[in-house]
């Protein structure tokens, strides 16, 4: 079990993190996207990777972070929650 979770953790280093961490946002490119594109983040997960990069992008484009309810799995987590989080965003988009 141990080699196993092993392969996975260089698989996420080599297929995940690095990328993830690396690339390089076009910000004129999806600032052309105006109000279409929404910065979101969960909630529970403030301080993490997934939620710093948002937030970084938020700042980046000139645009409040959304916070959804939740980490950074929150559809998975509060499925119903996130979703009226979700529908109320667009209601007022």
């Amino acid at each position: 079990m141990l080699a196993q979770a092993a392969d996975l953790q260089q698989l996420f280093l080599e297929h995940v993190l690095v990328p993830f961490t690396t690339v390089e946002v076009d910000l004129p490119a999806l600032a052309a996207a105006g109000s279409r594109l929404v910065p979101v983040a969960g909630i529970d997960s403030r301080g993490q990777l997934a939620h710093r990069a948002a937030s970084a992008l938020a700042t980046g484009l000139g645009q409040a972070l959304v916070e959804f309810p939740g980490g950074h799995l929150g559809p998975v987590e509060r499925p119903t929650q996130v979703a009226h989080a979700l529908r109320a965003l667009l209601a007022a988009g």
